[in-house]
């Protein structure tokens, strides 16, 4: 569970939209590059990540890991359900698809044919998604 502004949230995707949310309130001068290191690192601190890996993460915005959404979905997995289970683990999936260079290849694949098993070939989560999908799991009733 990640702690953002004094919010829990579970997800990565979360923890990044309140943190835009905020940066939009405080208005176009407090981007991410205008904050002091110290403010970053404790920004990258409350969502988990590094500094670095902050500053990536908000090129792409609060819906960057909406892929793996789809991916999830098209799995017949749902991401609530999977979320409370394994905060952590989909916490990484989201960090990992957010970052990804291969969204075009990801998007065109999931628009075009999303039972292709290709995209196991590219997708960083696709050995953690195939394991979530082995499992049984209320919202498709397998328990």
């Amino acid at each position: 569970m990640l702690v953002t502004e004094g919010r829990k949230t579970n997800s990565l995707s979360e923890s990044l939209l309140h943190w835009c949310q905020r940066i939009m309130r405080l208005g176009r001068d407090r981007s991410l590059d205008a904050m002091n290191a110290a403010d970053v690192k404790r920004l990258a601190d409350d969502v988990g990540v590094s500094p670095n890996e902050l500053r990536a993460l908000s090129r792409h915005g609060p819906n960057g890991a909406e892929l793996l959404s789809k991916r999830m979905a098209e799995l017949d997995l749902d991401l609530a359900e999977v979320s409370g289970q394994f905060p952590v683990t989909v916490h990484d999936l989201q960090r990992l698809c957010t970052l990804c260079g291969e969204k075009r290849r990801c998007k065109r694949d999931l628009n075009q044919d999303p039972t292709d098993p290709h995209w196991k070939d590219y997708c960083p989560n696709a050995e953690a998604l195939g394991n979530f999908d082995a499992m049984p799991w209320k919202s498709r009733n397998e328990w």
